[in-house]
């Protein structure tokens, strides 16, 4: 039987196989330095999914915290922390529409990743339900926006066009 510690051990392999894990991860922070993004800085990342870049943050001595709104992804993020001997790590497990209702502080720099955003609405379904995606995803960014400090930044990723 295939259990979760063997999914996110295939994950990883397959993140340092096909993508150069740590090359990403190396890319990603001169580019969020350029920003001035430091590891002082106040790093949010939405969308963690298994924690991929999120963990690799916090281990290289970032100040991240981390949500998903998938509880499947958040057990599969701690068995990664666990790999990563990371044991402080702030999560929370909360819709984008009601972040900045339930996190009461504010960041230097938000994530949202690996095309979440495109799934706003229907992340959760089997079929993907387009009803009033257009006022989930306004909503939710009108919530990273709020959680962002003056002058701070939102990273969104898409990564098909034919997504948008």
């Amino acid at each position: 039987m295939i259990t979760i510690r063997d999914l996110v051990r295939f994950w990883d392999t397959a993140l340092n196989i096909l993508y150069n894990r740590q090359g990403f991860v190396n890319e990603f922070k001169k580019v969020i330095a350029e920003y001035g993004i430091t590891r002082e800085s106040k790093i949010f990342d939405v969308s963690a999914g298994t924690g991929f870049l999120a963990l690799d943050l916090k281990k290289d001595g970032y100040h991240i915290a981390i949500n998903d709104a998938s509880k499947r992804m958040l057990r599969l993020l701690k068995v990664n922390a666990a790999n990563f001997t990371l044991d402080k790590i702030e999560v929370t497990n909360i819709p984008w529409q009601l972040l900045s209702k339930n996190v009461k502080r504010q960041y230097d720099l938000l994530l949202c990743r690996g095309n979440s955003l495109v799934y706003a609405k229907s992340w959760h379904k089997k079929v993907h339900d387009l009803t009033n995606a257009r006022e989930v995803i306004l909503s939710s960014l009108r919530n990273f926006y709020n959680l962002l400090k003056p002058r701070g930044i939102l990273w969104i990723d898409i990564t098909s066009d034919e997504e948008i």
